[in-house]
């Protein structure tokens, strides 16, 4: 797994290594009743796979910590109301749900929009000039107005039908062009 991998589901019990892992997907749907656990703490050693990084920014460190800290065991239900995952439902409704909200994005959003969101997003978390980032944004947004998914999006809203895109997430740079 690496930080961005798209849309996990959590069934049942995710503790230690098993949670620190899914955390690496973008959005997670979690069983309601499903055990989770940090529970590095009480086996003296620490959390892996970037979890001290990351925990503080997706719950706020007085969360974190205590999660971290105490090791105790919690639910999906509560981890949901933490921010820690999207949403926590049923079992037996968690992979229509994820799989539905998979195939929302893919309907309703441009990969290169998506594309440059996710990549935008988890680079700012490092930022630290803000006037340096909305800078980069604004540029970036430009660019983007510029491809040819935004007159399919408009042309789709127009004709009140979804839009077939014609970006994909290859046609984005890894750096911004120059401005013409």
């Amino acid at each position: 797994c690496a930080a961005g991998d798209g849309i996990g589901i959590i069934v049942g019990a995710a503790i230690g290594a098993g949670l620190t892992m899914a955390l690496l997907s973008d959005i997670i749907f979690v069983a309601e009743d499903a055990k989770l656990s940090f529970r590095f703490s009480r086996l003296g050693v620490l959390p892996e796979a970037n979890s001290l990084w990351l925990l503080p920014r997706l719950i706020g460190i007085q969360h974190a910590l205590d999660l971290l800290m105490t090791g105790r065991d919690f639910t999906g239900t509560e981890a949901a109301a933490l921010g820690l995952f999207k949403q926590a439902l049923p079992r037996d409704e968690l992979l229509a749900a994820a799989q539905a909200y998979a195939q929302s994005l893919v309907t309703n959003s441009s990969p290169l929009s998506l594309t440059l969101i996710k990549r935008l997003t988890y680079g700012y978390l490092q930022e630290n000039d803000r006037a340096k980032a909305m800078t980069e944004e604004t540029d970036w947004t430009w660019w983007t107005r510029s491809q040819p998914d935004i007159i399919e999006a408009m042309t789709a809203m127009g004709e009140r039908r979804v839009p077939e895109w014609k970006s994909s997430k290859l046609d984005v740079p890894l750096e911004l062009p120059p401005k013409a």
